[in-house]
């Protein structure tokens, strides 16, 4: 069989496969052709969503490592220029264990809502690779441009509630990458990323930046241009 595609007069696409079979009569002689029509637009979109939620995390809405990881390398046979912000919600162990997990399942859903925003908004990336752990994939875009839109996102979640508390038991943390070589895998660069949030985390929070200037050279922060609290 094949498959056709009509709308129906809201403008909704609607999926059918198509079957053909021969008419034979009792002498064996092929009289005509019957041509039937299946609408399986529900069977599709049923395929599409649990595809979607497969690939997607429940809590926060962004994509699961796996799919993250396959889109990504997708992408990057299209464009040289590769960006990773690297988030990371520090204290948030502590935070579930005074105010309760759901407290902090819920803080992680608004931190997920608005990098999913972001994300939408730049046409990136981005996912959840575990824990407190989130990732932005940035493409096309050069160093500076990747730096600000990081730092306008910390400055982003540290607009939550929970991260203006007096007490300074959460911390957002954000390391940066940015590369020009084809040639450095994925998970190359979101190890220097981690790295680099592993700095901002030490300096209690902000922004850390680690940039590679040529493929012969080592990895460089950014230090004194780091955003904090």
């Amino acid at each position: 069989g094949w498959r056709v595609v009509r709308h129906d007069e809201g403008g909704r696409s609607q999926w059918y496969k198509v079957d053909r079979q021969d008419i034979i009569d009792v002498f064996g002689q092929r009289q005509g052709i019957l041509i039937l029509f299946n609408n399986i637009t529900y069977e599709r979109s049923s395929a599409q969503t649990l595809r979607q939620r497969a690939n997607t995390d429940a809590l926060t809405g962004l994509k699961r490592r796996e799919s993250f990881m396959a889109e990504v390398e997708q992408r990057r046979r299209d464009t040289l220029s590769a960006g990773i912000i690297y988030v990371h919600i520090g204290g948030l162990a502590e935070y579930n264990t005074a105010h309760g997990h759901h407290v902090g399942d819920e803080l992680l859903s608004r931190v997920g809502s608005l990098i999913l925003e972001f994300s939408q908004r730049e046409q990136a990336l981005a996912a959840r690779l575990q824990g407190a752990d989130l990732i932005v994939y940035l493409a096309g875009l050069s160093v500076e441009q990747v730096k600000r839109r990081a730092r306008h996102l910390w400055q982003r979640l540290m607009e939550l509630p929970e991260f203006k508390d007096e007490s300074g038991m959460l911390t957002v943390n954000v390391g940066v990458v940015h590369s020009n070589e084809r040639a450095l895998m994925v998970t190359d660069l979101i190890s220097h990323a981690q790295q680099a949030m592993n700095s901002a985390k030490k300096r209690g929070g902000g922004v850390s930046v680690h940039l590679r200037r040529g493929f012969t050279d080592g990895w460089v922060e950014e230090k004194e241009r780091a955003a904090r609290r």
